[in-house]
C-alpha cells in the first residue's frame, strides 16, 4: 500500500493511543470530539485504500478504524447508550470487513487478534445483559486464544484473562435475562387480570391469570410426585436428595390449595410457582447418586443425563410463558415417554450396543419431537424452491456435506452412534438428492475445512437450508476453528488426529439433544395472522381456517395442527417449516430486493450502486446486507430475507455468506434472480448447476446487470395466492 496512507494510518493510531492516555477516564467532550476526529481520519483512510491490490494493508485500514469506533463506542455508553450500540455495531462491522479481507492469506496471528477484538465489541454490546452475545463473544476468544498459544504466545495471557472473567458475567446476564422474563410475565398475568376485572359479569373472555397456575400445577403435581417415588423405590435417587425434592413439591402443593383473591396475588403465585419448578427441573436433572442410576461412563449413563436435560426443558416450557391446552397435552406425553425410557437404559448396564440401540429406537425419537415442540413458536409458512420438506425427519439419519478429508471422521462418529449417512441414490438429480438428504435427516454435518472457495460455498448452501428447516447441524473448522462467517452455532475445530472422531461424536449428542437457543414466545402469531391475510378471500376452506385460528389463539401447537391440516388439502398450499430464527413476512403494500453480495470486494460498491439505481427505476425498494444495524448479523439477515419481496444474489467469488443466505432464500421459497461475472456459472455447485444465472460484465460497466435487474424488480413477486 501506499506509504503515504500507511504513515496517515499510523499517525492517526498514535493520536487513538494519546487521547486514552490524555484522558484516561475516557470520558468528557474533548475525549469524545478527539476520538471523533480520529475515525474521520480512519475513514478517509479507508476509503482512499479501497483499491489497493494488497487485502492485508486493507484489512489492517478496517480493523484500526473499528478499533478506533470501539473507545468511541465505549464513551459514549456512558450517557448515551442508544449511540454507543450504533458505533459498536459499527465497530463489528469494520472487524467483519477486516476479517473477510483475510479470507485465503496466511495470517494467523492477525485473524486471531481480531478474533480477540471482535469479541471485545461484542461483549461491550451486551452491555452485560445479553448472554447470546456474551456465547458469540467467548467463541471469538477461544479461537483467538487457541491460534495466538501456537503464532504469538505472548498475548495468550491477554486472551485468558478476558475469558476468565466471561463465566461469572455470563452467570449475571442470565440471572438478568431471567429476571426479564419474569416481569414480562407478571405484567402480561396482570394485563389479563385487569381484563377480567373490567368485564361485565357473564362476559366471555380470558381465564383469571391465578388459574393458569392452578391448572399447570393441577396437572404436573401428580406427575412429579409419583415420578420421585417410582425413582425412590428403583434407587435412582439418593435418600438427601429424595427428601429435598419432596419439600418443594409440599411447597407446591400447599400454593394449589389456596385461594387469595386480591389482586396482585395471581402475579405473585405465578411467579412463586415458576421459581420453584426451576429448581425442581434442576434437582430432577442431577438426582444425587442414587444407587440405580447406569454405571459411569456409559453410554446409558450419557443418555440417561441427556433425558434429565429433556424433561427438564419441556417441563419448563408448561411454566415459561402462557400454554395452550394442546401444548400441555404435548408436555405430558414428552414427559412421560422420557421419565419412562430410563429404566431400560438402566438394565443395559455396561452393554453399549444394548444403550445404542435403545437410543435409536426410542431416545433419539424423543428428542426430536422435543426439538419440534421447543421450536413451535418458530412455525412458519414457506414454498421451498425443491418441494415440500419431509415432515417428520428420520431419527437415526445423519446429513453430510463437506469433502474427503473429513470423511473418514465423519463415518466414524456416526457409526459410533448408530446413525445412518445418507447416500444419494444412483440416477437422482443431485438438487432434489440434497434437499432430501437435508430434510430428511435428524442432523447435518456441516465440513468447511476445505481451501477451495467454492467447495465451502457449497457447503453453505446446504447449511443454510438446513437452519431454516431448524434441522440441528455440527459445523466443522480447521485447527485454527475460524469459521468464512458469523453464525450462530459452535464450531468443532479439526486437528487432523485420531480425537476427531471424538470429537465430532459428542458434538452430535450435543446437537441432537441440546435445546434450541433464543426461541422467541408467540412468534407464530405472525404465522398465524399471515394465514388469515392469506386465506380470507372467500375460499371454500377459509371460514374453517378462520375458525380453528381463532379457536386456537395462544396455543402454538394447536395453531400448527390447525395449519397444517388445512394445507394438506389446498392446492399450491405452503409447507409448515421449523426455522431456528422466528418467522417474519413482508409488510403489505411493501415491496424491496433484498442483495445478498459479497460486500468487501473493490467493485461491491459499484454493484450495489447499479442495482440500487435499477431497483429505483421499477419502483422496488433496495436493501443491502451491510446496512443490517442488529450485531447478531445472521438473525438480521434472516429477517431481511424474510420481509424482503424479491432477493438479488451474486454468486460471484462463491463467497461463503453469499451462498449460506441463498440456500435460506431457497428454502423459504423466495423469488431469486441469480447473477453472476463472467466466468461464474461454468464451475457452479451441483446444487445451483441447473439453475439461470445472469451474467454481467465485469466492474465498472456491469454490462448487462442494470437492466435485469430493472426486469426482475418489476415483475410481481409471487402470484396472488401466495403474496409474501
Amino acid at each position: 500500500m501506499d506509504g503515504k496512507l500507511v504513515d496517515r494510518r499510523s499517525a492517526a493510531a498514535d493520536r487513538q493511543d494519546a487521547a486514552l492516555n490524555r484522558w484516561p477516564d475516557r470520558s468528557g467532550a474533548a475525549f469524545l470530539d478527539e476520538l471523533a476526529a480520529v475515525v474521520a481520519e480512519l475513514r478517509a483512510v479507508v476509503e482512499a485504500g479501497e483499491r489497493e491490490p494488497d487485502a492485508t494493508e486493507r484489512s489492517r485500514n478496517h480493523s484500526h478504524l473499528g478499533s478506533a469506533l470501539f473507545d468511541l463506542g465505549l464513551a459514549r455508553a456512558k450517557n448515551d447508550r442508544e449511540a454507543a450500540v450504533d458505533t459498536l455495531c459499527e465497530s463489528a462491522k469494520e472487524y467483519e470487513r477486516a476479517q473477510a479481507l483475510l479470507a485465503g492469506t496466511d495470517e494467523p496471528a492477525m485473524r486471531a487478534k481480531l478474533d480477540f477484538n471482535y469479541a471485545n465489541t461484542l461483549r461491550a454490546l451486551s452491555f452485560g445483559e445479553d448472554d447470546q452475545l456474551l456465547a458469540m463473544a467467548g467463541e471469538r476468544y477461544s479461537r483467538a486464544l487457541t491460534a495466538l498459544r501456537a503464532h504469538a504466545p505472548e498475548l495468550v495471557p491477554v486472551v485468558e484473562a478476558a475469558l476468565s472473567t466471561l463465566p461469572a458475567q455470563r452467570k449475571l446476564a442470565q440471572l438478568r435475562e431471567q429476571v426479564g422474563r419474569k416481569i414480562g410475565h407478571l405484567d402480561e398475568l396482570k394485563r389479563r387480570f385487569a381484563e377480567t376485572a373490567d368485564r361485565r359479569p357473564g362476559t366471555p373472555g380470558p381465564a383469571e391469570p391465578r388459574q393458569d397456575a392452578d391448572s399447570m400445577l393441577a396437572m404436573m403435581l401428580p406427575m412429579l410426585e409419583a415420578r420421585l417415588e417410582q425413582d425412590r423405590r428403583s434407587g435412582r435417587v439418593a435418600q438427601i436428595r429424595y427428601e429435598a425434592l419432596k419439600s418443594v413439591l409440599a411447597q407446591l402443593r400447599e400454593l394449589t390449595a389456596r385461594s387469595d383473591t386480591r389482586i396482585a396475588d395471581p402475579a405473585v403465585k405465578m411467579d412463586r410457582v415458576k421459581a420453584l419448578m426451576q429448581v425442581v427441573a434442576e434437582m430432577m436433572k442431577e438426582r444425587g447418586g442414587g444407587a440405580n442410576e447406569p454405571p459411569p461412563g456409559t453410554r446409558a449413563a450419557a443418555l440417561a443425563r441427556r433425558l434429565a436435560d429433556i424433561e427438564a426443558a419441556v417441563g419448563m416450557e408448561r411454566f415459561s410463558r402462557f400454554c395452550g391446552e394442546r401444548e400441555g397435552d404435548v408436555v405430558h406425553r414428552l414427559i412421560t415417554r422420557a421419565a419412562r425410557s430410563v429404566a431400560p437404559l438402566v438394565a443395559t448396564g455396561r452393554d453399549d450396543d444394548r444403550a445404542l440401540a435403545h437410543e435409536a429406537e426410542v431416545v433419539r425419537p424423543l428428542a426430536a419431537e422435543a426439538r419440534r415442540h421447543l421450536l413451535r413458536h418458530h412455525v412458519m409458512l414457506a414454498w421451498p424452491f425443491w418441494g415440500a420438506p419431509s415432515g417428520a425427519a428420520s431419527p437415526n439419519s445423519l446429513h453430510y456435506a463437506g469433502g474427503e478429508g473429513t470423511w473418514r471422521s465423519v463415518s466414524a462418529a456416526a457409526a459410533s452412534r448408530r446413525l445412518r449417512v445418507r447416500q444419494s441414490p444412483a440416477g437422482a438429480d443431485v438438487a432434489d438428492a440434497r434437499w432430501e438428504s437435508i430434510s430428511s435427516s435428524v442432523v447435518g454435518v456441516y465440513d468447511l475445512t476445505m481451501a477451495d472457495s467454492r467447495d465451502r460455498a457449497a457447503v453453505c448452501l446446504e447449511l443454510g437450508i438446513a437452519r431454516s428447516l431448524g434441522r440441528p447441524v455440527v459445523v466443522l473448522s480447521p485447527g485454527s476453528g475460524a469459521l468464512p462467517f458469523d453464525i450462530d452455532v459452535v464450531s468443532v475445530a479439526l486437528t487432523g488426529d485420531a480425537g476427531d472422531a471424538a470429537r465430532i461424536g459428542d458434538a452430535l449428542d450435543d446437537a441432537i439433544y441440546g435445546e434450541p437457543s433464543r426461541v422467541l414466545p408467540h412468534a407464530f402469531e405472525a404465522t398465524a395472522a399471515r394465514a388469515r391475510e392469506l386465506w380470507s378471500h372467500g375460499q371454500p376452506y377459509a371460514g374453517a381456517l378462520l375458525k380453528g385460528l381463532e379457536e386456537t389463539r395462544g396455543d402454538a401447537t394447536a395453531t400448527a395442527a390447525v395449519l397444517g391440516s388445512l394445507l394438506r388439502t389446498v392446492p399450491d398450499a405452503p409447507s409448515l417449516i421449523y426455522p431456528v430464527w422466528p418467522p417474519s413476512y413482508p409488510a403489505a403494500e411493501t415491496r424491496f430486493c433484498f442483495h445478498v453480495m459479497p460486500l468487501s470486494q473493490p467493485w461491491s460498491e459499484k454493484v450495489q450502486n447499479v442495482c440500487r439505481a435499477a431497483c429505483g427505476d421499477a419502483g422496488v425498494g433496495y436493501r443491502p446486507g451491510d446496512e443490517a444495524r442488529d450485531p447478531d448479523i445472521i438473525r438480521a439477515i434472516w429477517d431481511d430475507i424474510c420481509r424482503a419481496t424479491q432477493v438479488l444474489v451474486d454468486l460471484t467469488g462463491f463467497n461463503a455468506n453469499v451462498a449460506l443466505e441463498f440456500g435460506i432464500s431457497c428454502a423459504l421459497g423466495k423469488k431469486v434472480l441469480l447473477t453472476a461475472q463472467k466466468g461464474t456459472v461454468e464451475k457452479l455447485f451441483p446444487m445451483a448447476a441447473k439453475m439461470r444465472v445472469t451474467q454481467y460484465g465485469t466492474p465498472p460497466r456491469c454490462t448487462g446487470l442494470a437492466a435485469a435487474v430493472r426486469e426482475f424488480a418489476g415483475s410481481q413477486p409471487i402470484p396472488a395466492t401466495r403474496t409474501w
